[in-house]
């Protein structure tokens, strides 16, 4: 179900970015034609389909969200039988902490979709698993990197990451709603005016929210990375598919 199909591009799409189906088949209708009104005739199935199995789950704002513990069992099934890694109950963890934060994965995952549109006619072969996997190899890779040259000499916190994850979600709801607030001042319509361009309440916390869940996102990488060996992420690393040119474009960049 997360390996081909419109089964897997679904789940691929609403693990990037949580959304109603009628939105995640306008996404996906996007990348096909420039139709406005998507046809989710073969869409609302799929997504039922992907409900019942436990890979998506549906909140209370009516988007479907990805499970983070069933998603981390399928890429741990994935590696054992067709890469040849045992995942052990630590790496187990970090891919659990790793998962619970998609926003990795949003800023490095463009050229996939990209791919997708580029299609002519669309396949629908888009293997979620192996692509996140991919992903996971890569985000590691150059966590790796990074922590080798710029924070090997950085004080870690004592701090869990759980607690770390929980304070960064609280600053982004309070930033969020002091912004909120912000914008409905009067002065922000004399700025739109030297600007040129008024904006809805709407637009502009699209903007603030992507923000700060970036800066989240970036404070959570490094504190989760640097809880974790080195070996372990280098062990993931190699799930990369381009890791080994990775590798010697770094030690080749190193002799210079």
């Amino acid at each position: 179900m997360l390996r081909k199909g419109l089964t897997s591009e679904l789940f691929f799409l609403a693990f990037l970015q949580p959304e109603t189906g009628y939105k995640l088949a306008q996404n996906l209708q996007r990348m096909q034609s420039s139709k406005k009104i998507p046809n989710t005739s073969k869409t609302h199935p799929a997504l039922k389909k992907l409900e019942e199995a436990g890979y998506l789950r549906r909140e209370d704002d009516g988007k479907f969200h990805y499970v983070p513990e069933k998603l981390v069992q399928e890429l741990i099934d994935y590696l054992k039988k067709e890469q040849d890694t045992v995942i052990d109950a630590k790496e187990k963890k970090f891919l659990n902490y790793l998962m619970s934060e998609n926003y990795f994965f949003f800023h490095a995952s463009h050229e996939v979709i990209h791919r997708m549109i580029g299609r002519p006619k669309r396949t629908h072969d888009l293997d979620s698993i192996k692509t996140i996997s991919d992903k996971i190899g890569q985000i590691c890779a150059m966590q790796l990197e990074i922590k080798k040259k710029y924070r090997s000499n950085k004080p870690k916190t004592n701090q869990s990451f759980e607690k770390i994850q929980k304070d960064l979600s609280k600053f982004v709801e309070v930033e969020n709603k002091k912004m909120e607030a912000l914008f409905k001042l009067k002065q922000i319509k004399q700025i739109e005016k030297k600007i040129g361009r008024e904006t809805t309440l709407k637009e502009k916390m699209i903007g603030i929210d992507m923000l700060n869940k970036t800066l989240k996102s970036k404070i959570l990488i490094e504190a989760l990375f640097d809880k974790i060996p080195n070996t372990t992420i280098e062990k993931f690393a190699y799930l990369w598919s381009q890791y080994y040119g990775f590798q010697i474009g770094i030690n080749t960049q190193n002799m210079a």
